[in-house]
């Protein structure tokens, strides 16, 4: 009685851990699925970020091209100015050439402004991807520590089953021992009684 007691109470207990298994298991998942969804989210943000690296670097270089422009056109206009001294009877021309180079020269330092302008945006941008970035790595970094705290966890429910079913079988072999020498102190008894009775005879 005492022996089936215990081992409905151990069955319970038993059954009560599967349960808290299966629902760490689907917690598990649903933390693996989390991650999926957070490590997609990383990628595409780092190919953006790659893009955004790729139209930098086209911005930089047509910055440089107007840069080089821009120089070249000063050495005209300085060129301009020695022919003025030389060439007095041009001179009207060479006004109006020298003021068509100048609205160029504002146009491209306009330009040259808006770049300036597009390049400080993107550096904004990208400083708010890298710190996006960072965050997602913290949050992979967390979900990483969670999981690993959820495998010690199953691993000691594992170690807890095992030992529950080592003391399970243990009180099922000394069931089986205490029905066995039940048995035969029965028989003992009804062989002495079957003496008895021929020696009364």
């Amino acid at each position: 009685m005492f022996f089936s007691s215990k081992k409905k109470a151990m069955m319970l207990e038993l059954q009560q851990l599967k349960s808290k298994l299966d629902s760490m298991k689907s917690e598990l998942e649903s933390t693996k699925t989390k991650y999926e969804i957070t490590k997609a989210e990383f990628e595409a943000t780092k190919a953006e970020l790659i893009r955004l690296q790729s139209e930098n670097e086209s911005v930089k270089s047509e910055k440089d091209s107007l840069t080089s422009e821009l120089q070249q056109i000063k050495s005209e206009n300085e060129s301009v100015k020695s022919e003025k001294d030389s060439l007095t009877s041009e001179l009207q021309q060479i006004k109006s050439e020298n003021e068509s180079v100048k609205s160029e020269k504002d146009s491209l330092t306009s330009e040259f402004q808006r770049i300036k302008e597009e390049l400080a945006s993107v550096s904004i941008k990208l400083q708010q991807v890298q710190s996006e970035n960072e965050s997602f790595r913290s949050e992979n970094n967390s979900i990483a520590d969670e999981l690993q705290q959820i495998k010690s966890e199953n691993e000691m429910i594992k170690v807890q089953l095992t030992k529950f079913t080592t003391e399970l079988e243990r009180i099922k072999s000394k069931k089986k021992r205490t029905r066995k020498s039940k048995s035969r102190t029965t028989r003992s008894k009804k062989k002495r009684a079957r003496k008895s009775k021929l020696k009364q005879n």
